[in-house]
């Protein structure tokens, strides 16, 4: 180890060079001469500035950019660097982007060269900001220094509980106070605390000059922590607060309504604030005994006196309208659809009206007079319409007698006994208090079955004329006596009618008075 001695001696052999004075000086130009011999021999890197009058080693450039750098506060951008250092622009960025991958705490952001420590100072200036004003903007700052938003973000919540002191909506890219939340907490407490009704939220918003994020996370928040008593429907803007007292006061309501009448109006339960009602019965009335209808919904007492009315159809071989039994808000849709859920078995539905296949029946037999009697004079007038009905010769095998009994069905069935019109005039006068519309799907149904018993009974007044007893004498004798009776009171009216014809030519008067071919048997 040197004493102190030796130390001296150094201190003293130096400060004799410094003072010695030099024998050989150099020259300016010998020392850009000696310059370019090494910058050609490749032993010396030099970076010139832009007027060629100096130039730069790249380590000394890099100070020099860290001490621009330092200069301004932690932040400059590449274009004032190139300005600043008189340097070309390529060497700017080629250094820079040398400096980033040795100090990590260098980046580059849109041009401009940061240092972390600038993101402190401006993690800062934020933080004062917040305390004094409660809540900060992060894309307001954004705008103010430049710098992109996603950038600002990140660095920003990094520091969070370090350098600001406050809560972070990433969402909505707002720094609040704790302060600031307390005091929006209550706010927002004491607003919807006050609400008996259902209250829409963003009316709320607008006036009260909330900020959207942090209202509704708040509002959630006091929600589920049970310090507001009711429930959030809908989503942002169209979300409604339905507070405990209402929905209480309005399932007392539905409850009272539903336990007094034994239905419930799908509008009546809109008008109370339930968006979805059938939803709503369903939650609620799971364990009753209710049929959901188009309008409304019935309970156990209304399904009981309705099935009773169309029970008591069925036995007396009659029919009901169901409508007029069911609440005054149903509509015709409501009775089919309660006949379609309806359990009883063997009756017969006909737009709201339960009749059964006996009523049919007595339709029907409501025809069976005219229907011999028609048979009857049909086949009196023309013998040959059923001809094709006889039984067929001996000799003909069973295939012959399928193929005739084809043949006279296909000719019968052209055969119409009355049409609908007609039908639903005869029902109409027969059963006068049945609805038109009712009294329609009845002729509709039965006009075939109508006409196949008027194919039947054409072949009994066949059968009749073919062979004759007492009885079915009686009854031809009965019809060929009405249609005597017709034309005798024709031909006495024509009697009477011939003195006004006197004086008038024969031809004019000869078609007027055309007889009329009888048959008798």
């Amino acid at each position: 180890m040197a004493s102190w001695d030796e130390v001296r001696k150094l201190a003293a052999d130096f400060k004799r060079i410094q003072n010695t004075s030099t024998a050989h000086k150099l020259s300016e130009r010998n020392c850009v001469e000696i310059v370019a011999k090494l910058i050609e021999m490749k032993l010396l890197d030099v970076i010139y500035t832009l007027d060629g009058k100096e130039y730069v080693t790249p380590q000394c450039f890099e100070r020099e950019i860290k001490d621009e750098l330092h200069v301004h506060r932690g932040r400059i951008n590449i274009v004032d660097l190139h300005q600043i250092l008189n340097v070309d622009l390529r060497h700017v960025e080629a250094i820079v982007e040398e400096l980033l991958k040795q100090d990590d705490n260098l980046v580059l952001v849109q041009g401009d060269l940061i240092e972390l420590s600038y993101l402190d100072q401006l993690a800062e200036e934020v933080n004062d900001s917040l305390q004094e004003s409660g809540q900060v903007l992060v894309a307001e700052l954004s705008r103010n220094r430049g710098l992109p938003l996603s950038f600002l973000v990140e660095n920003l919540h990094s520091r969070m509980g370090s350098i600001i002191h406050g809560q972070f909506d990433s969402v909505g890219g707002v720094l609040y106070t704790e302060a600031y939340v307390a005091r929006h907490r209550s706010r927002v407490r004491g607003i919807f605390s006050a609400a008996t009704r259902p209250t829409a939220v963003s009316p709320i918003l607008a006036r009260g000059g909330f900020q959207d994020n942090l209202f509704h996370s708040v509002l959630r928040e006091l929600i589920s922590a049970g310090e507001l008593k009711g429930a959030l429907h809908g989503r942002l803007e169209n979300a409604t607060f339905i507070p405990d007292v209402y929905s209480k006061m309005q399932k007392k309501w539905i409850d009272s309504f539903f336990a007094s009448n034994s239905y419930l109006e799908f509008d009546a339960m809109r008008r109370l604030g339930i968006d979805d009602p059938i939803l709503y019965i369903k939650n609620h009335y799971s364990n009753h005994d209710v049929i959901l209808l188009n309008t409304c919904c019935i309970g156990y007492s209304i399904q009981s006196q309705v099935t009773a009315a169309i029970e008591e159809a069925k036995n007396s071989h009659s029919w009901v309208d169901v409508l007029p039994l069911l609440p005054s808000p149903c509509i015709a849709a409501d009775a089919e659809t309660f006949l379609n859920k309806c359990s009883i078995r063997d009756i017969l539905k006909y737009e709201g009206i339960a009749t059964c296949k006996e009523f049919m029946h007595a339709c029907m037999a409501l025809f069976t007079e005219m229907m011999e009697t028609r048979a009857l004079q049909d086949v009196s007038k023309n013998p040959s319409l059923l001809s094709e009905l006889s039984s067929p010769t001996k000799g003909s095998d069973k295939r012959d007698k399928k193929r005739s009994a084809r043949q006279a069905d296909r000719k019968t069935v052209e055969i119409k006994f009355l049409d609908v019109p007609k039908i639903i005039s005869v029902l109409e006068q027969k059963i006068p208090d049945c609805p038109p519309e009712f009294i329609e799907a009845v002729a509709q149904d039965i006009q075939r079955p109508l006409t196949e018993e008027y194919h039947k009974a054409l072949e009994v007044s066949f059968d009749l004329m073919k062979k004759p007893s007492g009885v079915q004498n009686r009854k031809l004798h009965a019809a060929l006596e009405t249609q005597v009776q017709e034309l005798w009171m024709q031909l006495k009216l024509f009697e009477k009618a011939i003195p006004y014809f006197e004086g008038l030519p024969i031809s004019s008067v000869a078609p007027t008075v055309q007889p009329q071919n009888v048959t008798v048997w």
